[in-house]
């Protein structure tokens, strides 16, 4: 997907920012608790919300898949300060979380890394730290901005699918067939599988 991105200044950028940071963003958990809690989450994590995406954008026309894509492998790269190694709270984690931390990471390679000038627009690097801002999408959720643009959307929504995803397989694994559970993430769940050799031909004619 980094090959994906066709504008060469961008593709660099995030190339030199994820070889800078490899040590930590290939085995890092993402997240205490809540979902990807585990070595290797941040990047399977990270790994699924690009593919999300990149599926999703590619529906509309006016998207600038090259910010999508950007955006959606930057989006939690601040997780690698925010965490420690078994996902518990690092120093720096308890005054800045990853939302802040992640905005400082693109803007410190942005001005400060080693190839010094990046040739694509200021514009776009303020479009990758607005997604980054917004990717929880509300401000009650932890983002101090909403999404402002399609392509902000877009990762918000690829973000909220593979969280959500994770938390309702986690929950609904240890059930039965048909049993349900109160999620405290996403409300009642249940396991169901549906046996197709039933006559269903009254619920079709209904719908």
């Amino acid at each position: 997907f980094i090959n994906r991105i066709t504008n060469e200044p961008l593709r660099n950028f995030v190339n030199n920012i994820l070889e800078k940071k490899s040590d930590r963003f290939y085995k890092w958990p993402a997240a205490h608790g809540v979902h990807h809690n585990y070595p290797g989450g941040l990047l399977q994590h990270t790994a699924n919300v690009v593919k999300n995406a990149y599926s999703i954008g590619s529906n509309y026309n006016d998207i600038d898949m090259d910010i999508v894509l950007v955006g959606a492998i930057l989006h939690d790269i601040g997780k690698i300060y925010e965490y420690d190694e078994k996902g518990d709270i690092s120093g720096e984690g308890k005054l800045f979380d990853h939302i802040n931390i992640g905005t400082r990471i693109v803007f410190e390679e942005y001005y400060h890394g080693e190839d010094s000038v990046y040739s694509f627009s200021e514009r776009d690097l303020y479009h990758i730290a607005h997604i980054i801002l917004s990717h929880h999408g509300k401000l009650e959720w932890g983002s101090p901005r909403t999404p402002a643009t399609q392509e902000a959307f877009i990762v918000h929504y690829a973000d909220y699918i593979d969280t959500n995803m994770f938390i309702t397989h986690r929950e609904l694994l240890p059930l039965d067939i048909d049993q349900n559970v109160k999620s405290k993430y996403s409300g009642n769940l249940m396991r169901v599988k549906f046996d197709m050799n039933q006559d269903y031909d009254k619920t079709i004619d209904f719908i």
